[in-house]
């Protein structure tokens, strides 16, 4: 037979889980609203104009010369959601070959904002694998195909809230007219991966 005073306690207990459980279930169901007001979308990032005014290869087939300028947009979709872009790097690629990487400047976007920044790539590089190759048969269609991949380092900001760092990517296959071509360029939507 147990005593009044082991009664007592697991009463006691059994009010306290009930207690704890109903805590739980609020601050779950608390932060599910809070999700589902102001949950966040992704960024969206689109290249509006690309343009080359320098692209060769070197006689011996070892080095591109380039020349590449690019107006890239970022969108924030979020009506209750700002960005913060603490760190942006750009780097473009032909074929495999590094052309060369370009630090963005920081800022922060407001809500249903877009802001263009112009990330630029000039110099030489070392013309690895097929680039000769994927060169010479680019140069014959008019087009070059350059792929440009960023790198962010994003907070978000809630009212006065702001979260931890995080990282995301941006990727974006440019066709981009041959200089000298008088073939437009089309808009490019990147895709963008947290």
């Amino acid at each position: 037979m147990a005593s009044r005073g082991q009664e007592t306690s697991s009463g006691g207990l059994c009010c306290l889980c009930k207690a704890l459980f109903k805590l739980i279930a609020f601050v779950g169901f608390s932060v599910f609203s809070f999700w589902l007001i102001f949950r966040p979308h992704r960024f969206k990032a689109y290249i509006t104009t690309a343009s080359l005014s320098r692209f060769d290869l070197a006689a011996d087939n070892s080095t591109l010369q380039y020349n590449l300028s690019l107006d890239l947009n970022i969108r924030n979709p979020n009506r209750r959601i700002g960005i913060y872009y603490d760190r942006i790097e750009a780097t473009a690629l032909y074929d495999g070959s590094q052309l060369n990487t370009t630090t963005l400047p920081t800022f922060y976007q407001h809500t249903k904002n877009t802001t263009v920044l112009h990330p630029a790539f000039d110099g030489r590089s070392p013309a690895l694998g097929t680039a000769a190759a994927t060169f010479k048969r680019d140069k014959g269609e008019g087009f070059f195909y350059v792929e440009v991949k960023g790198d962010a380092k994003i907070r978000l900001k809630v009212w006065f809230i702001k979260t931890r760092h995080f990282n995301t990517r941006i990727e974006c296959m440019v066709k981009i007219p041959a200089p000298g071509s008088s073939k437009p360029f089309e808009n490019t939507k990147c895709h963008v991966d947290y």
